[in-house]
């Protein structure tokens, strides 16, 4: 930050001959939920009695936890949650009714 801020609001200082100013502005909060998820199904034989299906996951998230101080900057802080899962399930089909 190269330039020097101006406070906006005068305090109630001015009676006492000191000098105290604010800055007020509204810090942008971010926020993302960005999920990624891949299936896949498979037959492992031609008469389909045997079946494998297997799920990935992925989750891309991040929130902004303590916003920025002054104008122009970033955020102090950001929670960044990068969990990811796995399934895999096995269905057979032993004998027909």
């Amino acid at each position: 930050m190269n330039h020097t801020l101006t406070g906006t609001l005068r305090l109630l200082a001015r009676t006492e001959g000191l000098n105290f100013s604010a800055i007020r502005f509204n810090a942008p909060s971010h926020r993302s939920d960005h999920a990624i998820v891949g299936k896949i199904d498979v037959h492992l034989d031609r008469a389909a009695k045997h079946t494998l299906s297997v799920r990935g996951t992925l989750a891309d998230n991040t929130d902004d936890q303590i916003l920025a101080q002054l104008p122009g900057q970033r955020p102090a802080s950001t929670l960044r949650d990068n969990s990811k899962g796995f399934a895999a399930q096995y269905t057979a089909v032993l004998r027909t009714n």
